[in-house]
């Protein structure tokens, strides 16, 4: 009797291992989430085959990392915008300076959760074009009179209010981080 047991039970775990070498015949429909953002995996699949959107998001949040990384690292030892109000002139000034970073963006409202509108960095992949899609783009500085104007209009605790005006004249209130603007 015991050795019937013993061969009945070794037949049982060998025929579970062969299985185990199988592919499965087939995977009920409903047995795979598909989301648009995510990709239809199936036992069958050999390689994935991300959604194109996907790549690139992860691709800018690594840019975006790696950028945010380098500027903190840099502490106070940062380039910054600058107007000098008390000269009566509310043009924002920012020259790109290639030892020092900077990297800011520019707010629909004051709150860096707001939708937003522009990029000042130093970061040729933060700014060659225009990475992150931005309304009125991405520049290394503010000294091309010829691409867009920002003037001061008012400032609070946390942010500048500014106006941008672009090379066809067009206007758009936006709103920095004080940290990256020194009011004279």
């Amino acid at each position: 009797m015991r050795s019937v047991s013993f061969v009945l039970a070794c037949s049982v775990l060998i025929a579970a291992c062969n299985n185990a070498e199988t592919k499965p015949e087939s995977v009920a429909k409903d047995s795979v989430a598909k989301t648009p953002s995510t990709p239809a995996i199936t036992p069958s699949d050999t390689t994935l085959h991300p959604d194109p959107l996907i790549k690139e998001v992860t691709t800018l949040d690594s840019i975006e990392a790696a950028n945010n990384k380098s500027v903190l690292a840099s502490g106070d030892d940062v380039t910054k915008a600058w107007v000098n109000l008390s000269k009566g002139d509310s043009a924002i000034h920012l020259q790109a300076n290639i030892r020092k970073d900077h990297r800011f963006y520019g707010y629909a409202q004051p709150d860096t959760r707001a939708q937003r509108l522009i990029l000042f960095s130093i970061f040729t992949n933060d700014v060659q074009d225009n990475p992150f899609k931005l309304r009125l783009g991405a520049y290394y500085s503010i000294e091309s009179p010829d691409s867009l104007t920002v003037k001061y209009l008012a400032a609070d605790k946390k942010f500048v209010k500014t106006v941008i005006t672009d090379k066809t004249n067009n206007t758009s209130v936006v709103y920095f981080e004080k940290k990256w603007i020194d009011i004279e």
